[in-house]
């Protein structure tokens, strides 16, 4: 992208084409968010219809005045429930509400997917241990013919079931913790 570029805006109202005039460098909040920084004129005729509309105006009180009487003074001057109106304060609450709540989704989602995760790999142990269990059904057999109770051959599987998980979450929590993250 340079100056002289041209750039097509495709907003709500319809697209249009826009020239680069300059290129500004900053960090957001978003790293991957394409802005485009347009003429407030052009801006609200463009995207709003007219050059005399806005979506939004910040205020900014005289050093001494509080929040509250600023709100007052605005209401005032605009007319009682003509505009909604908000002090610093406010608005950073409700933004964090709304965070709050999109965290709430995403912790959700991911629970679900930990949850599938967690099924999956119940099933796969499962299946796994029945297919031991399968392949030894002759050396489970030898060992009831030699006098084995049914007890001791179960106790035998499970004891080898739970050396194999300890030894594999040891292994695994070593090799995650161990594991370079970056």
């Amino acid at each position: 992208m340079e100056i002289g570029d041209a750039l097509t805006v495709q907003a709500q109202p319809g697209s249009f084409r826009v020239e680069v005039v300059g290129i500004a460098t900053f960090t957001t909040t978003n790293p991957g968010a394409a802005l485009v920084f347009l003429d407030p004129d052009v801006a609200a005729t463009r995207l709003l219809g007219a050059a005399d509309r806005a979506t939004s105006v910040s205020v900014e009180a005289a050093p001494g005045v509080p929040d509250a009487e600023l709100k007052r003074r605005i209401a005032a001057e605009l007319g009682a429930g003509a505009y909604e109106i908000r002090t610093a304060d406010e608005l950073a609450e409700t933004a964090s509400e709304e965070l709050g709540a999109f965290l709430d989704v995403i912790k959700y989602a991911m629970l679900g997917f930990a949850g599938i995760a967690v099924l999956v790999g119940v099933f796969l142990i499962v299946n796994t241990f029945s297919m031991l269990i399968a392949q030894r059904t002759r050396e489970l057999g030898l060992l009831r013919a030699l006098g084995a109770d049914r007890r001791q051959v179960r106790r035998s599987v499970l004891t080898e079931a739970v050396l194999l998980g300890l030894a594999g979450s040891t292994v695994g929590l070593a090799a995650g913790v161990g594991w370079p993250s970056g």
